[in-house]
């Protein structure tokens, strides 16, 4: 009978894993696999930056036709638009990161690196966007 403890006193350890779920201790939801998409994203879009500036450049100089111009204008903005929105949705996969690697206490460098790079990216898209509407 000495295993008969009232309910407030058992930890989460004590209760035995339910039916179709995993045990903590082996579960893989750490947030590593929300830290590695958004650290994909950050580096995909933080590398496509410096070519964006350069065709901004070249499309904004005299030489390409009117009808030319207004499609990669409406394409620009459309695609910068698309990357902002994406580059938001990183900084939450790192922010879901961070949340999953807290509570597998494991380190949140990975989610951490992603958010900044994220937002370091929604910075210098929204400075694209601007040099996307002075090249007009």
């Amino acid at each position: 009978m000495s295993d008969i403890r009232p309910a407030s006193e058992l930890g989460r350890e004590d209760y035995p894993p339910m039916h179709g779920r995993l045990d903590t201790a082996t579960s893989p939801s750490s947030g590593v696999e929300w830290g590695v998409a958004a650290l994909v994203l950050g580096v995909v879009f933080a590398v496509m930056m410096p070519p964006a500036l350069l065709l901004a450049l070249l499309i904004g100089h005299e030489g390409v036709g009117a009808s030319d111009k207004s499609t990669a204008e409406a394409a620009g903005y459309f695609f910068i638009a698309l990357i902002l929105m994406l580059s938001a949705a990183g900084v939450a996969f790192g922010v879901l990161s961070i949340n999953g690697a807290q509570r597998a206490r494991r380190p949140i460098a990975l989610g951490l690196a992603a958010v900044m790079l994220n937002a370091l990216n929604l910075l210098m898209w929204a400075g694209g966007l601007l040099a996307w509407h002075s090249a007009w």
